[in-house]
């Protein structure tokens, strides 16, 4: 028997799309349900423009006119047209109103049918008349988010290595940059590119100053130029201030590990926005999040520029339930931070991006649903046994919990490691769950290979701890030990 998976299609396309994603298979067809063609038809091309490279498959709608959401008999007749008896459905009962929802389920309850409700932004499902939800493995990346909202974009390429990007970091913080001719420099942004020599001793004008200096500022930072005393116009974005927007990029997927992220997201205007600029843009648990940087942040009217846009752009073009933040390096100003969350904005200043653990934490407080984040250690390794920089390492993640790891003799083969690793399985996946809890996985090769794959398939995120090696050398003998440097996520 076929299946039709059933969406009921309004404001938010998420829901429907997660939905279709988590229960399509080879063969199954699409119907969509929906009200007012003006508003909602054109969700339903968003959605199937999203699904259309992976899901060449039928698909269906059933439109309602305007207002006709609110009659009763003529909703269902029209509904009535489209059903047999030789399908079975599987109805999503997220979308649509209340009204439109009970409408839905009246009809599919004569039919082959089965019912459920996202309660986004937790990632389950809901099955009416059962007590347990299921978990929603699928997870979202930037493009399936925007492709959702119709959003065309680009992003740019990561310049530097993260090392030098955290020593340009430290010198800024330091004050141990030429600031004057970093703010010459802004003036050639626009540039294709420039000689670094004949910048220094041009005339200068008001609008492409003369940078006394340019050249002893790009040594004295050793800065990798692809062509030397040439600076391309990414080159010149990067020394400007994009150095910061990668710093960032760099620290969240350091910290957060997302399901994806992009650096420098152009969002092409359209007849209904503007073209945007977003500096980075991650998805993590099926949330939208976007970090606006700025090294500096130079009086109110500036500061309300910034944020007025950044509400704006969150409106028309991101949907309401993206979550965006304003960086600053930036002294604090409360003022400003209040005025900010007024606007459904979070601003952070200097000091917020110094104690960058305790705001990282705060990005991970946000993915939590209605419980504790865990960090469950799997290893030979028991975390009171952790030095203060990993546990630091691992709170960051969520409250830490030892699942000891099982001793595995060397003569077993292939079949006991699958037994072990389904035994795990079930313990883990029957009191972890995906969207909120991170595994630390060292030990026996083989075990941990083939736990993290089938860990990965039921979408947990899987992190192991890297370490460097020191001698220290006392009274004639030497002793290797081993110290922490950070999580590094299972790819």
């Amino acid at each position: 028997m076929s299946k039709t998976i059933v969406s009921i299609v309004s404001e938010q396309t998420i829901p429907n799309y997660l939905f279709i994603k988590e229960m399509f298979l080879p063969g199954d067809s699409l119907l969509f349900i929906s009200s007012s063609p003006e508003k909602f038809r054109e969700r339903i091309g968003w959605i199937i423009k999203a699904l259309d490279y992976h899901f060449p498959c039928e698909t269906d709608s059933v439109i309602f006119p305007a207002g006709g959401e609110e009659r009763w008999d003529d909703m269902k007749k029209r509904l009535l047209e489209k059903l047999s008896n030789e399908k079975q459905y599987f109805v999503n009962l997220t979308g649509g109103t209340k009204y439109m929802s009970l409408l839905v389920q009246h009809v599919f309850e004569r039919y082959n049918s089965k019912f459920a409700y996202i309660p986004l932004p937790k990632n389950c499902i809901l099955i009416p008349n059962q007590n347990e939800s299921v978990t929603l493995k699928y997870r979202l990346s930037v493009g399936e988010y925007l492709s959702n909202y119709n959003i065309t974009y680009s992003q740019k390429e990561v310049m530097e290595e993260a090392s030098y990007t955290e020593a340009f970091f430290d010198k800024f913080i330091r004050g141990e940059l030429d600031f004057k001719v970093i703010d010459l420099l802004r003036a050639y942004r626009n540039k294709k590119q420039i000689n670094i020599s004949e910048v220094e001793t041009c005339e200068g004008t008001e609008k492409y100053p003369s940078i006394r200096g340019l050249a002893a500022f790009v040594d004295d930072i050793h800065f990798p130029a692809m062509s030397k005393g040439i600076l391309n116009k990414a080159e010149i974005c990067y020394l400007t201030g994009g150095w910061f927007e990668e710093y960032m990029f760099h620290k969240i997927e350091e910290y957060i590990h997302p399901q994806d992220i992009c650096l420098g997201v152009l969002i092409q205007g359209t007849e209904k926005h503007n073209q945007n600029d977003l500096d980075v843009v991650f998805t993590s648990g099926n949330k939208l999040f976007v970090i606006e940087c700025k090294t500096g942040i130079v009086g109110e009217r500036m500061f309300n520029e910034t944020v007025y846009k950044a509400t704006a752009i969150k409106e028309a073009v991101l949907g309401l339930s993206a979550k965006t933040f304003i960086v600053s390096l930036a002294v604090n100003d409360e003022k400003l931070k209040r005025t900010a969350k007024n606007m459904g904005i979070d601003y952070k200043s200097r000091e917020d991006v110094l104690d960058l653990d305790a705001f990282m934490k705060e990005i991970r407080t946000r993915l939590k649903i209605n419980s504790l984040l865990m960090f469950i250690n799997i290893s030979n390794h028991p975390s009171n046994c952790w030095e203060k920089s990993q546990l630091d390492a691992a709170n960051l993640y969520g409250k830490i919990v030892d699942m000891p790891f099982p001793d595995i003799p060397p003569e077993v083969d292939e079949a006991y490691i699958s037994a072990l690793v389904l035994r795990f399985m079930q313990a883990i996946v029957g009191r972890y769950r995906p969207e909120r809890d991170v595994l630390h996985i060292m030990g026996e090769m083989c075990f941990s290979f083939a736990l993290v794959n089938e860990l990965r398939k039921a979408g947990f995120t899987c992190v192991a701890s890297t370490s460097e090696r020191k001698v220290r050398e006392e009274n004639g003998y030497k002793e290797a030990y081993f110290c922490f440097v950070r999580f590094r996520k299972y790819e």
